[in-house]
């Protein structure tokens, strides 16, 4: 049977590698987002800074978890915020890109990337935002 035709089994999920599954989601997502063309780099803003500043703080205050009350665990980082809602994860990324194609066709390319990232690891896309903050020459 040709290479092509073999089936294929999914990724393994970040969590099954025995990391934090909340930092390998992010580390996982940056990386797909960076891998889109177009996109020069996640660019860090003050709602990610001040997001991060918020998780750390409820994860010093309670049981060292950053889920609260209602089951929403939420992660940021530079240029990317993720929020899991149960089985469903919202996305908000920040982006420098290149001028090689219009804005709203990369902003585009990344959310089907993102939405293509998360069901690889049969996890459940929710809302994906992506704002292009700069347009680098």
């Amino acid at each position: 049977m040709p290479d092509s035709a073999q089936p294929t089994t999914p990724p393994a999920s970040p969590a099954a590698a025995g990391v934090d599954h909340a930092d390998a989601l992010h580390q996982t997502a940056a990386e797909a987002v960076l891998a889109v063309p177009g996109v020069t780099k996640l660019e860090p803003t003050l709602r990610n800074a001040l997001h991060r500043l918020h998780t750390t703080a409820s994860w010093l205050t309670t049981d060292r978890s950053s889920t609260t009350a209602g089951g929403t665990t939420h992660t940021a980082g530079e240029g990317i915020s993720i929020t899991r809602r149960g089985a469903v994860i919202d996305i908000h990324v920040d982006i420098a890109i290149t001028p090689i194609r219009p804005a709203h066709l990369t902003a585009h390319d990344v959310k089907n990337a993102l939405t293509s990232h998360l069901t690889e690891y049969q996890l459940t896309p929710g809302i994906i935002t992506v704002a292009v903050l700069t347009i680098e020459h």
